[in-house]
């Protein structure tokens, strides 16, 4: 893998890819519709798709260290475990959240 230089103004490829993309095509189709979207619209949506995945990816890794506890069987003391039960609960919560506004 080559580690090619980021085009100004960019701060990832995906950025640059949402930015760039062809939306053209789903402009004109929309035109034959009572609802005419523009392009920008069209990238306004996969950039909120992508930032609500980056939110589910985010949770992640608090979640798989809750979990790798029960797993191993980590003990702790009775206000840690609270604290952890606490801490993956909210994960799972904002999890559902972000993925009832994908659906």
């Amino acid at each position: 893998m080559t580690n090619l230089k980021l085009p100004t103004g960019s701060t990832s490829w995906i950025d640059y890819a949402i930015a760039t993309m062809d939306a053209r095509t789903l402009h004109l189709e929309s035109c034959d519709t009572d609802n005419v979207i523009g392009p920008d619209t069209f990238r306004a949506e996969a950039r909120a798709e992508l930032d609500r995945l980056q939110t589910l990816a985010d949770l992640v890794p608090g979640l798989v260290e809750v979990l790798e506890m029960v797993i191993k069987g980590t003990l702790l003391p009775p206000n840690e475990w609270g604290r952890a039960v606490n801490n993956a609960h909210d994960k799972i919560n904002e999890a559902r959240r972000v993925m009832e506004e994908v659906e």
